[in-house]
């Protein structure tokens, strides 16, 4: 919350400065990838519509907006600026990304738009505002898709895909007589990541300088375990963040520079109930990784 709001204090500075600005509200359809430039003197708005025809699958509750550039930008000194506003709530990232304890920088950032009490997409509106102070033009890409397995289920696999600057989200409910979960993330490999769980409130905090702020969490290689109560978080439900951070989080050697190939994560997710406290469920290792929750019944 802390960086959201030196970047949303950043970007107010901005605009004052930049007094002359001019700036276009733009129209943008879901699931169609939108290019836009913008400058000192040039800011964009865009406004989500609520047309999913283009959207292959029209069942999901939440959209996941995408942004990248083309690196013809100012760097970290002069960064692109985008902040999300649905109602009360809003978020900021910048681009060139460089997550805490990188020494690399991202051209593309994913974050999860998150809709008060759960509602569908198509009543709730986004807003998203790009600029910069760089002096030239700066161009860059922006799409809304739809999150795929939104709402995890039980006795069925998810695949996965995180990275950096790239977490992946999904929400929990527990099902009636349900009073205790665990979830769990394991990997074959060594990667490091971060499995959080938080309460159901906006903004989701989903980057690497959020996520310790907020619920509970645990940083892991192969295995990881978070437990939960029912009545830990309010409306019987809960976030699942996983985002891959650095070796350095999971291990007390020093590690080289690493490379976004080396920090992102595949696998699959999976929502495991127990009937009782005494019976488990086994099921074989999918090759790289796998989430899953175990719950225990009233």
């Amino acid at each position: 919350m802390l960086f959201s709001a030196l970047v949303i204090a950043t970007v107010l500075h901005i605009r004052s400065v930049v007094g002359d600005s001019k700036s276009g509200v733009v129209d943008i359809q879901p699931c169609s990838v939108a290019t836009g430039v913008v400058s000192r003197s040039l800011s964009i708005a865009y406004s989500l519509n609520g047309n999913f025809s283009l959207c292959p699958d029209q069942s999901y509750q939440a959209l996941r907006v995408s942004t990248w550039s083309g690196g013809d930008g100012g760097g970290q000194d002069y960064p692109l600026v985008f902040v999300t506003r649905q109602g009360r709530a809003v978020d900021s990232w910048t681009i060139p990304f460089q997550p805490p304890d990188f020494t690399i920088d991202f051209d593309g950032v994913n974050r999860t738009l998150c809709y008060n009490n759960m509602t569908s997409v198509s009543n709730s509106l986004a807003y998203v505002d790009v600029f910069t102070s760089f002096g030239e033009n700066v161009s860059f890409n922006i799409v809304f898709d739809p999150v795929p397995n939104y709402t995890l289920q039980k006795d069925t696999w998810y695949p996965f895909q995180v990275g950096a600057s790239t977490p992946q989200v999904h929400v929990f409910r527990f099902p009636d007589g349900v009073r205790t979960v665990t979830v769990q993330a394991k990997a074959s490999s060594s990667r490091c990541a971060i499995l959080s769980v938080q309460n159901v409130s906006c903004p989701i905090n989903d980057l690497l300088e959020e996520i310790k702020s907020k619920g509970h969490y645990q940083t892991m290689s192969t295995d990881g375990f978070v437990t939960i109560s029912r009545d830990v978080f309010k409306y019987s439900s809960f976030f699942v963040v996983l985002i891959t951070t650095n070796y350095s989080e999971c291990h007390s050697s020093d590690y080289v520079t690493l490379s976004p190939l080396y920090v992102n994560g595949t696998g699959k997710l999976f929502v495991l109930p127990l009937i009782s406290t005494d019976t488990y469920f086994s099921y074989p290792l999918f090759a790289d990784c796998y989430f899953f929750l175990h719950g225990r019944l009233v």
